[in-house]
C-alpha cells in the first residue's frame, strides 16, 4: 500500500476501527498526519508573527483555519487506524483507547493545575504556577502511564501482523484480501 491508497484508506475507514490495517497503511497514514500537523504549526507561526489587519493576512487566517480543520477531521481516522493496526497483530483495540483517554486526563489534570495556579496566585512567576502535593502525583501517574502506553502501542505498531485470519479478520496481505482501491496490494 502506497501512501495515496494509505490515506484514501483513512478516510474511507473514518469510524470504522474493525478489521486490520498492515504496518505500511498505518506508517504512511501516521507520516501523512504528522506532515499535516506540521504545516498546520509553521502556518499558524507565520499568521501570528506576520499577522497584520491586511486581506492578504486575513486570507491567510482563513487558509489557517481550514487546515486546522483539516487536522482535526484527521484525528478520528487516525485513531481507527492505529486500532485496525493493533488488531493486525491480534491484540485488542482498548490498548489504543485507554492510552487515548489517559491522554485527555493528562491534559486535563495539567489544564486544571494550571488554570487553578494562575487564578488562585494571580501571579506570571513560574516557580508558582507549578502543580504541588496531591495534583503533581496525579500529574506523574498519568505521565508514566502515558508513556508506557506509548511505547506499547509503538511497539505493537512495528510487529509484524498475525499471519492468516485472527479474530478481527482477515490479513490484509494475503492475496484473497480485497484492498480499499481495488488494485493490487503492495506487499512492500
Amino acid at each position: 500500500m502506497n501512501m495515496q491508497q494509505s490515506i484514501m484508506s483513512g478516510y474511507q475507514k473514518f469510524f470504522t476501527r474493525s478489521g486490520r490495517a498492515p504496518r505500511s497503511e498505518y506508517w504512511y497514514f501516521l507520516l501523512f498526519y504528522l506532515l499535516l500537523n506540521i504545516a498546520v504549526q509553521l502556518l499558524g507561526t507565520y499568521v501570528r508573527t506576520h499577522g497584520q489587519s491586511s486581506t492578504p493576512s486575513i486570507l491567510l487566517s482563513i487558509v489557517t483555519m481550514g487546515f486546522w480543520l483539516v487536522a482535526l477531521a484527521t484525528v478520528v481516522p487516525m485513531l481507527m487506524v492505529t486500532v485496525r493496526r493493533v488488531h493486525d497483530i491480534g491484540r485488542t483495540g482498548w490498548w489504543v483507547g485507554v492510552s487515548f483517554i489517559n491522554g485527555l486526563l493528562l491534559d486535563g489534570a495539567l489544564g486544571y493545575a494550571i488554570f487553578r495556579t494562575t487564578i488562585m496566585h494571580n501571579t506570571q512567576n513560574l516557580q508558582a504556577g507549578l502543580p504541588s502535593g496531591g495534583m503533581a502525583i496525579v500529574l506523574g501517574i498519568l505521565g508514566l502511564i502515558g508513556i508506557a502506553l506509548g511505547l506499547t502501542i509503538f511497539i505493537f505498531t512495528i510487529l509484524p501482523g498475525s499471519p492468516g485470519e485472527n479474530r478481527y479478520g482477515p490479513n490484509p496481505l494475503d492475496s484473497h484480501a480485497t484492498p480499499v482501491s481495488g488494485r493490487e496490494i503492495d506487499r512492500s
